[in-house]
């Protein structure tokens, strides 16, 4: 399964474009672009994912907590419908929506 990330620097922010399937065996490569770059403020452009699994969501919960503890933003955006409503029977939107009103 492939993935693929593109970084790109936005103002104070740092965008990561995540194209492809978000499981076990693609989600070590976003962490660790993640811990490379020591990202405090983040956009998450989701609109090239096709597939997520319980790793990917648990990317997603632990990335939101990593940056909330260090004092950064995190806001997703672009979520294909099909990734939203795996999200929202997970009960994960919720989480995410509350976390980014936070950031407001």
């Amino acid at each position: 399964m492939d993935i693929s990330v593109r970084v790109d620097k936005a103002f104070s922010s740092t965008v990561l474009a995540v194209v492809g399937e978000v499981d076990f065996s693609t989600v070590e490569q976003v962490l660790s672009l993640m811990d490379k770059h020591r990202l405090d403020n983040v956009v998450l452009d989701w609109s090239g994912i096709s597939f997520i699994d319980s790793t990917g969501i648990g990317l997603i919960l632990r990335a939101i907590m990593e940056i909330r503890d260090a004092g950064g933003q995190i806001t997703i955006v672009s979520i294909p419908t099909p990734i939203e409503q795996v999200l929202e029977e997970m009960g994960v939107m919720d989480i995410i929506c509350e976390f980014m009103k936070e950031n407001v």
